[in-house]
């Protein structure tokens, strides 16, 4: 899991930091779509999260090791741009991969995926 930053609040309080969920699948990394309801299809294997650092360097050297899944296939979208991720194809979320081409460039995500979260 990569990590950002979330704001300190009004009261100038210190930012705290939040995990993006990320997974690596034959050589593409792909981020948690939050709330889009797929279909997982076939089952395309192991993937690895990234450990997350919310601790900006602070854990005393302590690294989380990496965890793996499953990845099946969503309908409605190529392996290359989107994979569902889960124990099971019933909980698997949909993870995509990033880009910054699409009339919505600023979400990050292929076009594709886009017009998929917009249909659903």
């Amino acid at each position: 899991m990569g990590c950002t930053a979330t704001g300190g609040g009004a009261g100038g309080g210190r930012a705290e930091s939040s995990c993006v969920r990320l997974v690596e699948y034959e050589s593409r990394t792909y981020a948690d779509v939050a709330n889009t309801p797929i279909t997982a299809g076939e089952r395309l294997g192991s993937v690895t999260f990234t450990p997350c650092d919310d601790m900006g360097g602070r854990s005393g050297g302590r690294v989380e090791p990496p965890i793996k899944a499953m990845a099946y296939r969503v309908e409605g979208l190529d392996v290359d741009v989107a994979i569902a991720v889960g124990d099971d194809a019933d909980d698997a979320e949909l993870f995509a991969v990033k880009s910054g081409s699409g009339p919505n460039s600023g979400s990050g995500l292929p076009p594709e995926v886009e017009k998929f979260i917009d249909a659903s």
